[in-house]
């Protein structure tokens, strides 16, 4: 990579911690500067070997709706990647609109007035991929549960970058990953916290659907490659992999997690409940019942589903969350269910 020096938001989240791991990694590194909420995170990050020079990287604390903060983090900034997106779905869908459309059009702002920045790198999502937002799509999302805002803010911060590139002459190029898998996960989504529970006992049922993986590690690649990149014209990577039931899926992680055991696939009535529940809506019933399946994305990969399952389980094994599955069930029934 070419010594520049680089703005990288959301640095303790899932992917952002594997795109920092994949720029230092590389001959001549940029020098990396670290937006981000929590230095608690980063330390705990750190403390893995293969992360520990992300203490050596610059660091700016603050929340990323912080206008003065987010200027001051762009200075003598050529390059960003905003990998800032909020899942905090118990804090409710106006706190997701706030951090995720608010502090995208924060960052996209001071951009275009610093106007020194050349490239920037937004990761989307695979539901906002070739897709543009409608003109009622705001207010759709304050009314709509948290699940479903979380989507909809993905699509409506791709447009707050689209239309900056266009008003500042900025290169963007737009990754967007379908459901990520692999290690470096700090602070589990619902999904990544199924890898801490199988290893206390083996996953007994599964919903009926679907669901597209890939590993958070190729997503990476491809993010830091659209910044490293000489081409003139803006990407649209859409970071897909392999298309898994996930009955299929959780008695691959039974298996590595060393239980023989094959979950039996619960039927598409019990889910009907979904909607009823405050942080899934009525968005849970298309959530648990339609499969996530995503067309080939050509997105070059090195790691596949075996391994992602594998590093992902040892990983959790070196981070244990849970002691007992009661400890499970509380922190669902906090974060997602009440």
């Amino acid at each position: 990579m070419r010594a520049e020096t680089l703005l990288l938001t959301g640095a303790t989240g899932h992917l952002g911690a594997a795109i920092a791991r994949e720029i230092l990694a590389r001959p001549e590194p940029p020098r990396l500067r670290l937006l981000l909420r929590d230095e608690r995170k980063l330390a705990t990050l750190a403390a893995e070997p293969e992360m520990a020079a992300l203490l050596d990287c610059e660091r700016v604390v603050a929340d990323i709706r912080d206008r003065p903060k987010v200027e001051a983090a762009l200075l003598g900034v050529d390059a960003v990647i905003h990998a800032c997106h909020s899942h905090e779905y118990w804090c409710g869908a106006r706190h997701l609109l706030e951090v995720n459309v608010g502090g995208a059009r924060t960052l996209a702002e001071a951009v275009v007035r610093q106007g020194r920045v050349q490239k920037v790198a937004f990761i989307g999502s695979y539901s906002a991929h070739g897709r543009r937002s409608s003109t009622d799509e705001m207010e759709a999302a304050r009314r709509s549960s948290a699940r479903e805002c979380s989507s909809r803010s993905k699509r409506l911060a791709q447009e707050v970058f689209l239309a900056a590139a266009a008003a500042g002459g900025f290169r963007l190029d737009i990754v967007s990953p379908s459901y990520l898998i692999g290690p470096l996960q700090i602070d589990p989504t619902y999904f990544g916290a199924l890898f801490h529970l199988v290893l206390l006992r083996p996953l007994r049922w599964c919903p009926p659907n679907g669901i597209n993986l890939v590993d958070v590690r190729d997503v990476a690649r491809a993010v830091v490659d659209c910044v490293a990149g000489e081409q003139a014209e803006g990407r649209r990577v859409l970071a897909a992999g392999d298309n898994v039931p996930l009955h299929d899926l959780f008695a691959a992680m039974n298996r590595e997690a060393g239980f023989p055991q094959t979950p039996v696939r619960l039927p598409d009535r019990l889910f009907q409940v979904l909607p009823s529940l405050r942080q899934f809506g009525r968005f849970g019933r298309h959530y648990f019942r339609r499969d996530h399946y995503v067309e080939e994305s050509g997105l070059a990969r090195r790691y596949t589903l075996e391994e992602s399952v594998r590093d992902t389980l040892t990983w959790a094994r070196r981070r244990p969350l849970y002691r007992h599955r009661g400890e499970f069930l509380r922190w669902l029934a906090a974060r997602y269910l009440f």
